[in-house]
């Protein structure tokens, strides 16, 4: 199930008993108010039977699962939805160096942002890589940020952080790390640390 309310995607509660089938665990069940009734039934409709948005709304109403006029049935129920094939990411990488500014973002917010894999590439027994999508990074506190060991990472492809992404080294031999990210934008989201050297991109 890829969207159960249009647009939130807050919490998630699972029954003892499911089916994987029909749930896309990537995703999540939101605890908020939903959207009008026959919007996610339109959608699911789209996905597992392969109709057109018309022809799901039209089926959905016929149904009587919603009092949604087809039209605008049919377009609440496209929104948010996105193609199961065929996507494609403009895509960057940026080495984290063992001098990198921790007092701007690697790399700036990026609404368009499609996925985000960072690394730690030390090697074992080296520096652990933090990670902060808040805000610059104390590394006198090293326990309040995402820590990758080495040779770790952490990829998200679903629920992406658009956020700028500061990074910094906790105390340890540092070899480098990397962010690889890309952007469904024409030309990906330029790196802050480029910008303000005033370098352009990479």
């Amino acid at each position: 199930m890829r969207l159960l309310y249009t647009g939130r995607t807050a919490s998630m509660l699972l029954p003892n008993q499911c089916d994987p089938e029909w749930m896309d665990l990537a995703r999540v069940f939101s605890d908020n108010v939903p959207a009008p009734a026959g919007i996610g039934a339109a959608q699911i409709a789209q996905q597992a039977l392969g109709l057109s948005p018309t022809a799901a709304a039209q089926l959905v109403s016929a149904a009587g699962a919603s009092s949604i006029p087809i039209g605008q049935l049919a377009s609440l129920a496209t929104r948010g939805l996105k193609p199961a094939t065929g996507r494609g990411a403009n895509a960057t990488r940026v080495p984290i160096s063992a001098g990198v500014n921790t007092l701007i973002p690697l790399i700036n917010g990026d609404p368009d942002r499609t996925f985000i894999l960072v690394q730690n590439n030390n090697a074992s027994g080296g520096a652990n890589l933090l990670v902060s999508v808040d805000g610059q990074i104390n590394t006198a506190t090293p326990a309040f940020y995402l820590n990758l060991a080495p040779g770790l990472g952490i990829l998200l492809d679903e629920e992406v952080f658009v956020n700028p992404i500061y990074v910094a080294w906790a105390s340890g031999t540092v070899a480098g790390g990397m962010i690889l990210y890309g952007s469904s934008a024409a030309v990906a989201a330029p790196i802050a640390g480029e910008v303000a050297a005033g370098r352009g991109r990479m």
